[in-house]
């Protein structure tokens, strides 16, 4: 039995792969100037304090709301674009066993009644409030709702996760 006939297909033109890629930047840039404006409207027309001396060149947008200090702003990953909004809730975890367990206990139970995108999360040493949602397609009022959301929910909780988990007996071992 003969072996198979192998077709050699033409390989992409470097100039075509130039220009794809290209494109591919151009429609980042210009859903990331679109949710910009989304982000910027929405802060503005709530009158949401920003912190003194925070910069902004990096595009991260630094807010306050009541109590919760948060930040809104977008993340590549896997060539695809994200709008990102966190909130701090507590700054340290606890070093108590006790306190620790009932903390991932809560936390759990809380993301089982979060809505949307919208989740609680330990990195690092901190616990955040968090949505991550792909830029494709997403509206203005997406973008608010996921600011407003993420904020609110902050705000809500971080003074309650402070009285109860901030206490601790000693230092907690990396």
């Amino acid at each position: 039995m003969d072996a198979p006939v192998q077709f050699q297909f033409p390989k992409k033109p470097a100039a075509a792969k130039a220009l794809s890629s290209w494109m591919a930047d151009r429609k980042k840039a210009k859903q990331k100037d679109e949710v910009h404006g989304y982000i910027e409207s929405y802060l503005t027309a709530k009158g949401v304090p920003r912190p003194v001396k925070v910069h902004e060149d990096d595009g991260w947008h630094f807010l306050i709301l009541g109590s919760a200090r948060g930040r809104v702003g977008f993340v590549e990953e896997a060539g695809d674009l994200y709008l990102h909004v966190d909130a701090l809730l507590l700054d340290k975890l606890p070093s108590d066993q006790d306190l620790m367990l009932a903390l991932m206990r809560e936390l759990l139970e809380l993301n089982a009644s979060l809505p949307d995108a919208i989740r609680l999360v330990i990195a690092n040493e901190m616990v955040f409030v968090m949505a991550s949602r792909r830029l494709t397609d997403l509206s203005k009022s997406e973008v608010q709702e996921s600011i407003e959301s993420v904020m609110a929910i902050a705000d809500a909780l971080d003074n309650t996760f402070i009285e109860k988990y901030a206490r601790t007996s000693r230092q907690r071992k990396a």
